[in-house]
Order: C-alpha cells, then sequence, then structure tokens
C-alpha cells in the first residue's frame, strides 16, 4: 500500500493531508493459509464434532501427524475419515 500511496502522491491524485485506507483484502491476499494449515484446522473441528456426540471415539482416532507436511496431514485425514 505504501508504494500505491506514494505513486498517487506523485501523480497529484491525494491532495489531503489525511489518508483512511480500508487494509480487508490486504490481509486476505497476504496471510493466507498453507493447505497443511487448512487441513489440520478442518480435522480439529472434525474431531470436535464427533467428540461432542460420542467422547469415547476419541481413543479410535489415529495419531495426530508430527510432521509438519501436506503429506502428513493428508495421510491423517484420510485415516481419520476411515475411522469415521
Amino acid at each position: 500500500m505504501g508504494k500505491t500511496v506514494e505513486i498517487a502522491l506523485e501523480k497529484g491524485v491525494i491532495q489531503s493531508k489525511s489518508l483512511i485506507l480500508d487494509a480487508t483484502h490486504t490481509k486476505a491476499r497476504y496471510n493466507q493459509t498453507s493447505p497443511q494449515e487448512v487441513l489440520r484446522s478442518r480435522s480439529k473441528n472434525v474431531r470436535k464434532m464427533i467428540y461432542s456426540i460420542d467422547g469415547s471415539m476419541k481413543k479410535k482416532f489415529p495419531e495426530k501427524p508430527t510432521e509438519d507436511t501436506l503429506e502428513a496431514e493428508l495421510d491423517y485425514s484420510e485415516r481419520l475419515v476411515e475411522v469415521i
């Protein structure tokens, strides 16, 4: 955004001394979640839902992955679905 404001000032587009910016889409564009974070979050939500229905299922679920890789999260998600 800084570069955009700088260019606007150079071109005379901005004439005010105060500037209000909305960074709503900036966060969405620059703080994207990785695929493994999405899978981890969704599997966590599924587990929570299942626990609320049947707490004994906790013993049947596979071990959570120890690696922070997409492959590990995919494998865990597949094993979780098989148990459910």
